[in-house]
């Protein structure tokens, strides 16, 4: 993804958004990985997303979901989704990651929009 931004960060903005834990330690926990409860508070979100933070370059801002889950329920982000947004409009939606990231589908969508955006 971070291939993809460095190519178009002249026409879009790039963030990402921590929504809930696909392996908390108290659930469906994956061995030989890092320690995340399950979210009960804010605080509880947060604190892993301030942790990825220092795992992506600092021109690509983190945000976290709300507990209610509205921006993974909007985009269907759990456990990962590249939405692209234009004026408030869902224009695209790769399929579900890591899985099923299309980067090429991805960049062909942007690529159309960088052409149709021409001065």
């Amino acid at each position: 993804m971070l291939q993809v931004q460095r190519e178009f960060e002249d026409i879009a903005d790039f963030i990402l958004v921590y929504v809930q834990e696909a392996h908390p330690q108290d659930g469906w926990r994956m061995k030989d990985t890092y320690v995340v409860r399950r979210h009960v508070s804010i605080e509880d979100r947060v604190e892993p997303s301030q942790i990825l933070r220092a795992f992506v370059p600092t021109n690509f801002p983190v945000y976290s979901d709300t507990l209610d889950n509205a921006a993974s329920t909007a985009f269907s982000g759990c456990p990962n989704r590249i939405a692209i947004i234009e004026e408030d409009k869902l224009i695209y939606q790769n399929g579900p990651g890591p899985t099923w990231f299309d980067f090429e589908e991805t960049k062909q969508c942007l690529k159309r929009y960088r052409n149709n955006n021409k001065a």
